[in-house]
């Protein structure tokens, strides 16, 4: 079974999954992506890898499950769950800027946020989404949360996951409402 963690830059995916390395094997696709050479040149506008997603997902499907994919890219790699962290815009803009990503970076992630990008594409992607608030969660919160969904999956606790289902069903969420501050 193949589980992605993912959401736009800044909602905690790294964060979270360090807290869950001990308890299931998680891949970050950024570190695979440049110490396997899985890209195609540079984006020298947004100042990142070319993911060549192909090439990532030829290497994915030689690996053994469980697994547990990391990155913002992840949702697009054929996962049967994927775990959508989603972040409110101010916070997000927050984090963002003590991460020193440059203003227009921080711009278009929070736009490609308040739009739902990640979660629009995961939904057209994957067999089972589960969306996450993590504006107001510390991380442990959010990994015992992810912690709960993997276990219900992979178990196949039916009560429990028809639960956390409905709970984090995506389109819950909706930053087009706010006012800015």
């Amino acid at each position: 079974m193949l589980f992605a963690i993912t959401g736009t830059p800044g909602t905690g995916k790294s964060s979270v999954c360090r807290l869950l390395q001990n308890r299931y094997r998680i891949i970050d696709l950024n570190a695979v992506i440049r110490a396997k050479g899985f890209y195609t040149g540079m984006d020298r506008v947004r100042g990142c890898l070319i993911a060549d997603l192909a090439r990532l997902q030829e290497y994915l499907d030689r690996e053994p499950g469980p697994l547990v994919i990391e990155g913002h890219l992840s949702h697009l790699l054929q996962p049967d769950i994927a775990i959508v962290l989603r972040t409110s815009p101010a916070v997000l803009t927050a984090r963002l800027t003590q991460k020193g990503f440059h203003t227009r970076k921080i711009r278009e992630n929070v736009e490609a946020e308040m739009l739902d990008v990640i979660l629009i594409e995961a939904v057209e992607l994957c067999p089972v989404v589960y969306e996450l608030d993590t504006t107001d969660r510390t991380v442990t919160e959010t990994a015992h949360t992810i912690r709960e969904i993997i276990d219900a999956e992979i178990r196949m606790d039916e009560p429990l996951r028809s639960t956390l289902r409905r709970r984090f069903q995506p389109g819950h969420i909706n930053w087009l409402g706010l006012t800015s501050p």
